[in-house]
């Protein structure tokens, strides 16, 4: 099948100078790393520093490397690549985040917040390395997951902006192949998972966040107590965890997942036991959703994690 994206031009505007990206706290550090680079970048012309930026921006690390094999192997639509992979770089490319507003055409808006221990000299440089740092990563990764066409990052690359807020409307991809779900598919994406959650900035992940409050709650989770816990109201929390491609019931089905696949692995309890134990009122729903998850039947899927655990 052709994953070539349509030959939409890449397109980009500024945004709302000085707002925040709705996940940023209204004060962010700045970084130890980012300040011994403030010397090198003061010596250079902008033009320069764009191009320093660039160059940077377009060296993945090998966490992203990692995690955009996981993504390529795991998700089952584009717009589950485009999230994922903005969550692994709000990680990797704190204290600049990449946000997706809510529209119709396919975009995304950088932020660069400001960081007072910069000075206010400074902190307009810093904010533009970060920026075209994080928007050069961004574009580059979407190229790999098969988004852009060469010549679209291209265009992208050879605007001299210097806009620390930009959105950037990007082509319509193509249609992924249709992919069934299953166990394999399943464990991709919770390795996806653990490996942001072992990032030393997964705190900046709100997505995961919530995941660790609803592992760790001892009472049935709820979208109140979870706001709570996160300091938002429940429709800002909706909201965000949207512009990240995910919602609290998404959230709470994909840990039911979890603790189901654990329980037909390291129990004997079968099926209805299982439905019970995760909250089901009735055993039917729980294979619903098995067959969703895996594609299998519970039964199924026991009888082969214990083939498995034997060999």
């Amino acid at each position: 099948m052709n994953h070539t994206p349509h030959t939409s031009m890449f397109a980009a505007s500024p945004g709302q100078p000085g707002r925040l990206s709705p996940l940023q706290p209204q004060r962010v550090q700045c970084p130890t790393t980012l300040l011994r680079l403030l010397p090198k970048l003061v010596r250079m012309t902008p033009e320069q520093r764009m191009e320093e930026a660039t160059r940077d921006g377009l060296t993945l690390s090998h966490l992203e490397q990692e995690g955009l094999h996981l993504i390529l192997q795991a998700s089952r639509s584009r717009q589950q690549q485009l999230f994922w992979w903005m969550r692994l770089l709000n990680i990797e490319s704190h204290p600049a985040q990449v946000y997706i507003p809510e529209s119709r055409t396919p975009s995304f808006r950088l932020y660069t917040p400001l960081l007072p221990e910069a000075g206010a000299e400074l902190t307009p440089i810093v904010r533009q390395y970060l920026g075209r740092r994080l928007g050069c990563r961004f574009l580059h990764g979407l190229l790999l997951l098969g988004w852009l066409m060469p010549e679209i990052l291209h265009q992208a690359l050879i605007q001299r902006s210097h806009w620390v807020i930009t959105d950037y409307f990007l082509p319509t991809p193509s249609a992924l192949e249709a992919r069934p779900a299953g166990l394999a598919q399943q464990r991709l994406r919770f390795q996806f998972e653990a490996l942001l959650a072992n990032q030393p900035h997964s705190n900046q992940d709100l997505v995961g966040n919530l995941r660790r409050w609803i592992r760790a709650e001892s009472n049935p989770p709820t979208l109140e107590n979870a706001a709570i816990h996160l300091g938002f109201s429940e429709r800002s929390l909706n909201r965000y965890l949207a512009g990240l491609g995910s919602s609290f019931q998404e959230e709470m089905d994909q840990w039911r997942c979890e603790q189901a696949l654990k329980s037909l692995q390291n129990s004997d309890l079968d099926a209805s036991q299982i439905s019970q134990q995760l909250g089901y009122d009735n055993p039917a729903n729980f294979g619903r959703a098995c067959k969703r998850w895996f594609g299998q039947p519970a039964g199924a899927i026991q009888r082969e994690l214990q083939r498995s655990t034997d060999t």
